[in-house]
């Protein structure tokens, strides 16, 4: 289910816009780019961030860290206060705070379920959990848009560009995907022989 961004105001909230962006902007390009090859760790980042610049600017005694190293715990909370935001500058911005959080939850753990029986059936379950990664990317997209909305920049563009940093962070995580689809390539040239060996 869809809305339209009605949240009444939160008391935490100041009353009137504030000068600063209150909670984290990138691109929602940039951010698939660096979920991927960072393996999540970019969403814990952009997390910590939004909660360090919504206490920086409101002045509300949160800890940030905590907040992102227990990310999902308080991601309902973050997203009340980007909704109350919303409504507070008068921007719109279609999206359920409630459901996405509720179905980042569910696909996280049946993506995770899905990993811890992939010896069962490697083939099915890895494309299982590929669909869901591909659903978890659109539902945390989902969620930076109406971040990047409330912030008045729709399209990230402030923070759209692969900075030498972000790049030396994906690094590693290039290599990892290189050998992983190594080892798909030759699962699959093993299940091909095999197939046609026994025929």
């Amino acid at each position: 289910m869809t809305t339209n961004s009605t949240a009444s105001m939160s008391p935490d909230l100041p009353d009137t816009p504030v000068s600063g962006p209150m909670f984290f902007v990138v691109s929602i390009r940039k951010m698939i780019v660096m979920n991927l090859f960072t393996f999540g760790l970019y969403w814990a980042f952009c997390h910590y961030q939004s909660w360090a610049l919504y206490r920086r600017e409101t002045g509300e005694r949160v800890l940030p860290l905590v907040r992102s190293i227990f990310g999902i715990l308080f991601l309902y909370s973050l997203l009340s206060r980007v909704d109350g935001q919303l409504h507070l500058s008068g921007r719109s911005y279609r999206w359920s705070p409630f459901w996405l959080v509720c179905a980042l939850i569910l696909l996280t753990a049946l993506s995770l379920w899905a990993n811890q029986m992939m010896e069962l059936a490697p083939l099915p379950l890895l494309s299982a959990v590929l669909a869901m990664d591909v659903l978890i990317l659109w539902v945390v997209a989902r969620i930076q848009g109406a971040i990047n909305t409330c912030v008045g920049d729709p399209k990230g563009q402030s923070n759209s560009r692969l900075s030498l940093l972000n790049w030396a962070w994906m690094s590693v995580g290039i290599l990892v995907w290189v050998v992983l689809v190594s080892f798909l390539v030759v699962l699959l040239a093993g299940l091909f022989i095999v197939t046609f060996a026994d025929a």
